[in-house]
């Protein structure tokens, strides 16, 4: 319950800037059985449901799963858009070449890590949203620790996609935690 607390407040700061916030870095220990979430000098506990089926999380209103090489369209529309970029990379703006790099660093970050920035799409009718996911983040040497975020295309913003795909993918990382 706490964590939609935290997310809300977030919300509601990124309201007071003039694009929505498309980008948030949030430290995420899998130390202990409850998660611990550190957000913005904040921290608490959550607890979270399970997913089932193919994908890589579900949500109420979304569905992530792997990004697949041939989907460089997908990824042009969301790295390729300044609006988006200027918000996550310090380049502001990114070429072809390099958002199909950015796109192969995430499929290539899944097979080494086992975690990426997951392709998002809506469960109703499988338009594209964007990326969520987890990136491993060395923060203490002795804990495991990841770096969750999101990315979402310009024409989705302020439809709530964010906070509902950061809850999955935290849910997602709890979930493997629980398993080691």
């Amino acid at each position: 319950r706490r964590i939609g607390n935290h997310f809300r407040h977030l919300a509601n700061l990124a309201r007071g800037v003039a694009a929505p916030c498309v980008w948030i870095y949030v430290l995420v220990m899998f130390t202990s059985r409850a998660c611990r979430l550190k957000l913005l000098g904040h921290s608490g506990f959550i607890r979270l449901t399970a997913v089932s089926g193919r994908e890589k999380f579900g949500t109420a209103r979304l569905v992530a799963r792997s990004w697949r090489a041939g989907e460089l369209p997908f990824a042009m529309e969301l790295w390729g858009d300044p609006a988006v970029t200027a918000l996550i990379d310090s380049r502001s703006r990114l070429t072809a070449d390099e958002v199909e790099e950015k796109l192969h660093a995430e499929i290539e970050r899944e097979r080494t890590a086992g975690v990426q920035y997951w392709a998002l799409f809506e469960r109703q009718g499988g338009g594209f949203v964007g990326c969520c996911g987890l990136r491993p983040w060395v923060y203490t040497l002795d804990e495991q620790n990841f770096e969750l975020g999101f990315h979402i295309v310009k024409r989705c913003w302020g439809r709530g996609f964010a906070l509902e795909a950061a809850e999955g993918a935290l849910d997602l990382g709890w979930r493997a935690r629980q398993r080691l």
